[in-house]
This record gives C-alpha cells, structure tokens and sequence, in this order.
C-alpha cells in the first residue's frame, strides 16, 4: 500500500491522472473494503505537507464521506481512523461537508474535526 501511496503523490505532485488516482477515485466512489486504511496510509505518506494534507481532504476523503453518498457505511471505520492516526485527523479537518450530508455524518465527523454546516 506504501507503494500506491507514493505513486498516488507523484501523480498529485504532476497533476497527472494516473492508475493510483483512478483506483483511489473507485474506491471511494464504491467504499471498497481497505479503502480507510488505504487513506491513513496515504495520510500517513504526505509527512506534514499541508497542501497534500488538503488534497486528500478535500479530495478522495471529502469524495468517500459526502460526494459518493457513502458516509454513513464508513462513518464507524473513519471515526476509529481519526482516534487512531494524528494525520488522518489532520486530512480529516480538510474535509468540508454541505448541508445535505446526512446528520449522524455530519455530527460525528464534525467532532473530528471535519467542516461542517453551520447548525441552526
């Protein structure tokens, strides 16, 4: 997964799209099984670099949790990602959910860290 994760950066550091992206983007578009931990790892990988830390956020997370409607399959797996791994919480805080994401997600992610609507 190491490798993947580092062929996922290059392809972000080119702006190319390449196999790594693409396999993230189904993943999360299907929630494949592994796919959290493959966004630790990939958290993990980007070693501090904040506008790395915001493309996963912003990106294939944000993707996985609000865009693919798959929030509320993965909301337990993520939550036990983010208490577990200080930089999967750091791509977590780049995750911006509308006001369309289904509550629980929006609560339990939002204590995380996680941007969420303003709740009235």
């Amino acid at each position: 997964m190491a490798a993947w994760a580092s062929d996922w950066i290059s392809e972000w550091r080119a702006d190319e799209w390449g196999a790594a992206k693409e396999f993230l983007q189904v993943a999360c578009d299907d929630a494949v099984p592994g796919v959290v931990d493959g966004l630790v790892v990939l958290a993990e990988a980007a070693d501090g670099d904040d506008d790395l830390i915001g493309s996963v956020g912003a990106g294939p997370l944000e993707d996985l949790v609000y865009y693919s409607g798959n929030g509320l399959r993965v909301l337990d797996e993520v939550e036990r990602a983010a208490r577990r791994s200080p930089a999967f919480r750091a791509v977590l805080r780049c995750v911006a959910l509308g006001d369309d994401a289904p509550q629980p997600v929006a609560v339990r992610l939002g204590k995380l860290g996680a941007m969420t609507p303003k709740q009235d």
